[in-house]
């Protein structure tokens, strides 16, 4: 089995998994780059895999995050380049990640301005996947 990443949007990926004929793939967003995959592979798509809705990146949490700033340009440009933003690795998402980061108080006041029901690191990270659920 082989496992690819296929770029979509500006910020994400479509998983695909294929053994060399058939081919499922993991919340396709984008068709295109599905399309493209099958067609310059000649792989048969089998299945998809619906895991939740899109439109549903939480962005806008941490202005002053200098380290997300920084992960977002090197992210950007390495999309331009057509080459994958990932793997990342733990270190680096403890620095970005606002799931990975709800005792930052910046990340608590998009938490409380979106419905947390309180700065507990549980309800700021129940708000935060509640937000990410419903961004649109």
């Amino acid at each position: 089995m082989n496992l690819i990443a296929l770029p979509a949007f500006t910020d994400n990926y479509i998983w695909m998994l294929h053994d060399g004929v058939d081919a499922i793939v993991v919340d396709p967003g984008d068709s295109a780059p599905v399309i493209g995959a099958l067609t310059s592979q000649e792989l048969t798509l089998a299945g998809i895999l619906v895991t939740h809705h899109h439109s549903d990146h939480v962005g806008g949490l941490e202005p002053g995050n200098d380290a997300l700033a920084a992960h977002t340009r090197w992210c950007e440009q390495l999309r331009a380049k057509g080459a994958p933003t990932l793997p990342s690795s733990v270190a680096q998402e403890r620095m970005i990640n606002p799931f990975l980061r709800c005792a930052e108080p910046a990340v608590v006041q998009a938490a409380c301005e979106h419905g947390a029901a309180s700065t507990s690191g549980t309800d700021v990270f129940a708000a935060l996947r509640r937000w990410k659920n419903n961004f649109r």
